[in-house]
């Protein structure tokens, strides 16, 4: 009787010890799972399509990127004579021919604006860079003055500082003495006074003129 107990016994023992076993085995096993989602596949980054635009709009838009030479090509157009935006083209057609280093060009562009269209809008600016570009040549500059007699005094003033660059220096007072003789209180005034302070010119200055010059530096 006590041996058959001691069998049963033993039996569920080992019966037990298997199940244990196996707990534990099946705990540690990793689980497979499944992909919900799948991953995306890798895309290269696009660059987003421009909207139409006009024409010119665009041409400026190629400017601004440092594109002068598809500019042009695009601007080209708008120089035709007759053409709304030629006033606006030629501008813009300077600047790229600066741009490209062709400043012959861009003075002949700059100044079909100023002298073909007195209301543009750009024709004053269009002026202020002519007059920069002529500053090394006071012959040119002052054959450009004289086709412009509403921006007289502030082109002799310019011719004044254009002549001395080039050590006319008697020219350079005869110029900067003219501006001064028409005012003491503006920017012409200004650059023709500095013109006149100079080591080469203010030996040459009478004392009435020394007096007109401190006026204006004051």
């Amino acid at each position: 009787m006590k041996k058959r107990l001691v069998l049963i016994l033993s039996a569920v023992a080992a019966v037990v010890l298997i199940v244990v076993i196996l707990g534990i085995v099946a705990a540690r096993q990793r689980v497979a799972r499944h992909r919900v989602f799948r991953a995306a596949p890798a895309q290269t980054p696009t660059r987003a399509p421009e909207p139409p635009q006009h024409p010119y709009l665009r041409a400026r838009m190629l400017i601004e990127r440092n594109e002068p030479a598809e500019a042009a090509k695009t601007l080209a157009p708008f120089l035709a004579a007759g053409n709304p935006f030629r006033d606006l083209a030629l501008y813009h057609q300077a600047e790229i021919d600066d741009a490209l280093g062709n400043h012959e060009a861009a003075s002949r562009d700059r100044q079909a604006l100023i002298f073909g269209y007195p209301s543009a809008l750009y024709r004053d600016q269009a002026i202020d860079d002519e007059v920069e570009y002529l500053m090394t040549n006071p012959q040119r500059l002052s054959a450009f003055a004289q086709r412009i007699p509403s921006h007289r005094r502030d082109l002799d003033a310019h011719l004044a500082e254009a002549f001395a660059r080039a050590k006319d220096w008697n020219s350079a007072l005869s110029k900067a003495l003219g501006v001064l003789a028409g005012g003491t209180v503006d920017d012409p005034s200004e650059r023709a006074a500095r013109v006149l302070d100079r080591a080469e010119l203010l030996p040459r200055l009478t004392p009435p003129q020394k007096v007109l010059l401190g006026t204006a530096m004051q």
